[in-house]
């Protein structure tokens, strides 16, 4: 199963922010998908948000494996999202603590 990098970009650090990046965190946890998570505050750095063309928070980049997909704004449907990003959902993990890096909730 390959690893997934992706990018998600939020705008300021609230509750608000921190339910989304948690919210992210068990979708790929439960999705069992070995994944790097990059989170980007577009306030603090602007210069990333121009550069990847980002307009709406939260915005959810998938950059890898290709093709590169996003998803704008609620990423709350777990299986919605997965789906459009290509991320099969479930399955075994085989290791334990081999998902995810970043910091979680």
């Amino acid at each position: 199963m390959p690893k997934f990098q992706l990018t998600l970009f939020i705008a300021g650090k609230n509750a608000h922010a921190e339910r989304i990046v948690s919210g992210v965190h068990r979708m790929m946890v439960n999705a069992a998908a070995e994944y790097e998570l990059t989170v980007c505050d577009i306030l603090e750095e602007p210069q990333i948000a121009e550069k990847e063309k980002v307009m709406a928070t939260p915005t959810l980049v998938l950059s890898s494996p290709p093709p590169c997909r996003r998803v704008v704004g609620d990423v709350s449907d777990p299986a919605r999202v997965l789906s459009y990003l290509g991320i099969p959902s479930g399955g075994s993990r085989s290791e334990p603590g081999r998902h995810g890096t970043g910091k979680p909730p």
